[in-house]
């Protein structure tokens, strides 16, 4: 767009002050006329409601349709509702994704999807949208609350189950001071980088899914039902993520896939990275719902992702509700143990 003029900012409300002050400066100093929108971050914001709010605030400001990219600053959850805004205000409006998370560095700002949930369902409406540019600034992690850099971990521990044994590997070899204290800051930035090209790798092939088995939805099958526990149990999206991941590896373990160190690895590395273990109570025949609703998202067929060994996944369409009430009892009752 042109310099000087204008731009429309959305800003996630969990981005620190200090962040958006820098923002502010920054456009003061090119003679940037800016509107910048604090919206609410989170799961709770992928709501008809807010995407409402935005296209009224494009109107207000009087967006123009190619000249002026709509910027989003924020978490996963924001650059959804966010980008689904732009993709249909007009019939669509350029976009510029820049994410303060892990999560939204490795996952969510890759891709070409947004959305909104729609009554119990996560991600139902929704559209593909790819950005003029994504900003990738690992600074953003230094002010992330604890619970962040685990929860975007398990989008890495997926591509390394599912896709990259070399990537698995390095997670395992991690020394906790970069997660914990360090925030990929001065070190690990390597496993950032493979994480993110193995993501790209497996979209740009099949950027609108014309393919449904897709091995990026591996940790994603069952995940939902964790997600969507409402109050204080509620999960973020990676901590579901590593329990589906744990329960798929449960399945393909006892249909022969994995063998039991192998197992026993993944659950290891779901604690080093400081991801949950202790599952929130849930209802077998909820997951079971699970299977059936993504089969209908898959076109029919259940096309569930399971590993095979580390690196691998296979896709099958037999999986049964005992055999995921299975998973889910030796998971509560054995496999942390």
């Amino acid at each position: 767009g042109p310099v000087p003029g204008r731009r429309f900012v959305v800003v996630d409300n969990g981005v620190p002050a200090v962040w958006r002050t820098q923002l502010e400066h920054y456009f003061e100093q090119h003679g940037m006329e800016t509107r910048i929108l604090v919206v609410e971050g989170g799961e709770s914001s992928k709501r008809s409601e807010v995407l409402f709010d935005l296209f009224a605030e494009f109107e207000a400001f009087g967006l123009d349709r190619r000249n002026e990219p709509v910027l989003i600053v924020g978490g996963g959850a924001l650059m959804d509702v966010a980008s689904f805004a732009a993709s249909v205000y007009r019939r669509g409006v350029p976009l510029i994704k820049i994410p303060t998370t892990l999560l939204g560095y490795v996952d969510a700002s890759i891709g070409i999807k947004t959305a909104i949930n729609f009554g119990s369902r996560k991600n139902l409406l929704g559209s593909f949208a790819p950005p003029l540019l994504v900003l990738l600034d690992r600074t953003f992690f230094r002010t992330l609350p604890h619970r962040e850099i685990p929860n975007g971990l398990s989008e890495i521990m997926k591509l390394g189950i599912g896709c990259d044994e070399v990537l698995f590997q390095q997670l395992e070899d991690l020394p906790p001071d970069v997660i914990f204290e360090d925030r990929f800051q001065t070190r690990g930035r390597h496993v950032l980088s493979r994480a993110i090209e193995i993501m790209i790798n497996e979209l740009e092939p099949n950027l609108f899914e014309d393919d449904l088995c897709r091995p990026a939805d591996l940790g994603h099958t069952f995940s939902q039902v964790f997600e969507m526990i409402p109050g204080e149990d509620a999960l973020r999206h990676g901590e579901a993520v590593s329990f589906d991941l744990n329960i798929s590896c449960v399945i393909a373990c006892r249909r022969g896939l994995m063998d039991h160190t192998t197992l026993r690895r993944a659950a290891n590395l779901t604690e080093a990275l400081g991801l949950p273990t202790k599952l929130p109570e849930v209802d077998p025949a909820a997951l079971w719902e699970s299977v059936v609703e993504r089969t209908r998202h898959r076109g029919g067929q259940q096309r569930v992702p399971l590993p095979r060994g580390i690196g691998a996944c296979v896709f099958v369409n037999d999986i049964a509700a005992a055999e995921v009430e299975t998973a889910l009892d030796f998971l509560v009752n054995r496999h942390w143990h």
